[in-house]
């Protein structure tokens, strides 16, 4: 038996190895669950980089790039059989990148195609709201387009409720990070997020006011209180 000092330094070392098996414990649970994670890329999320980082580790991706025979996560047999996990982002800001990544023409042959469809040459971005709500009010065709597409439309189920799925949220402090934790990869894998908007426009009260209408659901069920 311990007692006295040495009672305590057991204690302090038993603490130590306990507190250093957990996250090892957490990673290996992880790491046995991969197969049955369902990692959905949801536009204009970092999503293409999270992904190519969850495929090098087994881990299916589906993807949002919507050419024939699509399917949205809704028409899969499965989802109920697997855990799926997306990232989603304040619609504000989601919004600026999807019009910066099309006002540079977007990343393939069907963004440059929906660029030459929905934009014009020098239209601001308060502009840009403004003439699509005119034209279409709260469901204008803007929102079809894959990277515009409201988040919940991508994750809902046939019956319009919300699938189950563990969300991680773009731009919170170390979401990156937290993912690769639950999903059981090492912190030390490093996810490169590319086609970054740098440039920035500020939005007028009037957009975001359309902004809140064209995303309700968004702000809803994953941005309640901003």
């Amino acid at each position: 038996m311990f007692s006295g000092k040495y009672q305590s330094l057991r204690f302090f070392f038993l603490k130590k190895k306990t507190n250093a098996a957990k996250p090892l414990r957490f990673l290996i649970a992880a790491y046995r669950r991969r197969n049955q994670i369902l990692f959905f890329a949801m536009p204009r999320t970092s999503s293409g980089s999270i992904g190519e980082v969850l495929a090098k580790h087994g881990i299916e991706i589906h993807g949002h790039r919507r050419r024939p025979g699509y399917k949205f996560l809704r028409d899969r047999d499965d989802c109920k059989n697997v855990q799926i996990i997306s990232v989603v982002r304040h619609p504000y800001s989601r919004f600026l990148s999807a019009y910066f990544a099309l006002v540079k023409g977007g990343y393939n042959a069907e963004d440059k195609e929906d660029a030459l469809k929905f934009m014009k040459t020098g239209e601001s971005v308060n502009a840009f709201i403004s003439r699509h709500y005119k034209a279409g009010g709260n469901s204008p065709d803007l929102l079809s387009q894959r990277h515009f597409t409201p988040q919940f439309d991508y994750l809902k189920d046939i019956d319009g409720r919300l699938l189950p799925v563990r969300l991680f949220v773009f731009g919170q402090k170390d979401f990156t990070d937290d993912l690769l934790r639950y999903v059981g990869i090492s912190l030390r894998v490093t996810i490169t997020q590319k086609h970054v908007t740098k440039k920035n426009q500020e939005l007028s009260q009037s957009s975001k006011d359309i902004l809140q209408l064209w995303y309700e659901r968004d702000f809803e069920f994953f941005f309640k209180h901003d």
